[in-house]
C-alpha cells in the first residue's frame, strides 16, 4: 500500500505539473495537446522508477489506452455508489490481492476528483476549437460532460506478488 501510494503521489504531481505548465503557456489548448504527448510517457517513467504498473483510468477516459479493466470498471461504479452515498473523492481508495491468469496480483485504486481547472477540456462547455483539437487527438472521447465534485476517474496500481 504503501509503495501503491507513493507511485500514486508521484505520478499525480508530474502529471499536475506538466498541466499547471501547460495552461499557464498557452491555455487549455496547449494542455490538451502536452497531455497527448506527456501523460502515457511519464505513466511509464513512474512505472519503471517505482517497480510496479501505474496508470490511469475512467468510465468516461479520453484515450482508449486508459479504457478500465473489468476488475478496475467494477471499482470505479464502486466509487460513484460511495460518492452518492456522501463519502469525500479525496479519501476513496480500493485495495485487493486478485488473481489474473494463474498469478497473484496486488491491485489498488485511488479516486481522482473533477476539480474547477478540469472543466474547460472535460466539462459540459468545450470551446469549438479546443473541442475541435480533443475530436482530433482523441477520437472516440467519452471524458467529457463534467462537473466539479465528480469522480474524472482513478490512478489504478498493480503489482505482482
Amino acid at each position: 500500500v504503501v509503495e501503491a501510494k507513493s507511485a500514486i503521489k508521484a505520478l499525480s504531481a508530474s502529471l499536475q505539473k506538466e498541466m499547471k505548465s501547460a495552461m499557464m503557456a498557452g491555455g487549455p489548448l496547449e494542455a490538451v495537446g502536452t497531455c497527448n504527448l506527456k501523460a502515457l510517457p511519464l505513466t511509464e517513467q513512474i512505472s519503471r522508477q517505482q517497480g510496479l504498473a501505474v496508470s490511469r483510468t475512467s468510465l468516461k477516459y479520453r484515450n482508449k489506452q486508459n479504457m478500465p479493466d473489468a476488475w478496475e470498471r467494477k471499482v470505479l461504479l464502486g466509487f460513484e455508489e460511495k460518492l452518492s452515498q456522501g463519502l469525500e473523492i479525496k479519501t476513496m481508495y480500493h485495495t485487493e490481492i486478485v488473481e489474473e491468469q494463474g498469478q497473484k496480483l496486488f491491485r489498488m485504486m485511488k479516486a481522482i476528483p473533477v476539480k474547477p481547472q478540469c472543466l474547460a477540456c472535460h466539462g459540459a462547455e468545450i470551446v469549438p476549437e479546443l473541442n475541435s483539437e480533443i475530436e482530433k487527438l482523441y477520437p472516440g472521447d467519452l471524458a467529457r460532460g463534467f462537473k466539479a465534485g465528480q469522480i474524472r476517474g482513478a490512478f489504478s496500481v498493480k503489482k505482482k506478488i
